[in-house]
């Protein structure tokens, strides 16, 4: 008889819990965020160096297949597609409001994303442990209303290290003629190939970036903490560093 009882109640609180539960709502931020996020599991992994088929504006993650020790929790076993980003970002169309606007109306001259995975590619090709040919891409179009919060989807759930931990990938490439020369955390990790007089010193901070790099795949959710990405922001607050 107690062990009845006990089932009984049980199921009394069970039940209390699902009356009790609030109604779903699919228009919900984190339900919009969730069903981004798995339409773009669900695009096919291409090239970084193949981008012609790439169109449109929205969010992509770029996943790394290389062979850099500190990377390789990303690399999947047996030859599996990557499921973890490197890194994710957003492409919106230049000319702000005016570009949206464009957008929207099927008038876009130019395809931001291909535009911005260009760059990238670039980035990576400039650097000396790196090659583009390591690397792998999905992407998906979205309406100009949602691209900021599928951005801030991709970065609460996978956290990437290069969006968390290595600050400073999304940023423009050093160069002659720029106002702030002060090199990102990213520079330090990945040395550029070409060096001139203007190029600052980066080996004193290798080990360090490395050490960073190390430290995050020991603990992505706490060292993502630690940084200010909490899993607790609301998804359309979450403010991520991939300018």
């Amino acid at each position: 008889m107690p062990t009845q009882k006990k089932t009984e109640t049980k199921k009394l609180r069970n039940t209390d819990r699902l009356v009790n539960d609030e109604p779903f709502d699919p228009l919900h931020y984190e339900n919009i965020g969730k069903m981004i996020r798995l339409q773009l599991a669900e695009r096919p992994l291409l090239d970084l160096d193949n981008l012609e088929a790439v169109s449109g504006a929205g969010i992509y993650a770029l996943y790394y297949i290389g062979e850099l020790d500190h990377y390789r929790p990303l690399v999947p076993s047996n030859a599996a597609e990557p499921t973890v980003p490197i890194y994710v970002g957003k492409a919106i169309p230049q000319g702000g409001r005016k570009g949206l606007q464009d957008l929207a109306k099927g008038k876009a001259k130019r395809s931001a994303l291909a535009a911005r995975l260009a760059k990238h590619r670039s980035k990576i090709s400039n650097v000396v442990d790196l090659k583009t040919n390591e690397f792998k891409v999905r992407y998906l179009p979205l309406t100009p209303v949602w691209i900021a919060l599928g951005e801030n989807a991709l970065i609460r759930e996978f956290k990437p290290v290069w969006n968390v931990a290595v600050d400073g990938f999304g940023n423009n490439a050093l160069g002659k003629g720029r106002i702030d020369q002060s090199p990102s955390a990213w520079d330090y990790l990945h040395r550029r190939k070409v060096v001139t007089a203007d190029t600052p010193v980066f080996d004193t901070a290798y080990e360090e970036m490395v050490g960073r790099v190390r430290r995050y795949f020991s603990d992505p959710a706490e060292i993502a903490h630690a940084l200010g990405f909490s899993d607790q922001d609301a998804i359309e607050n979450l403010s991520g560093a991939t300018e």
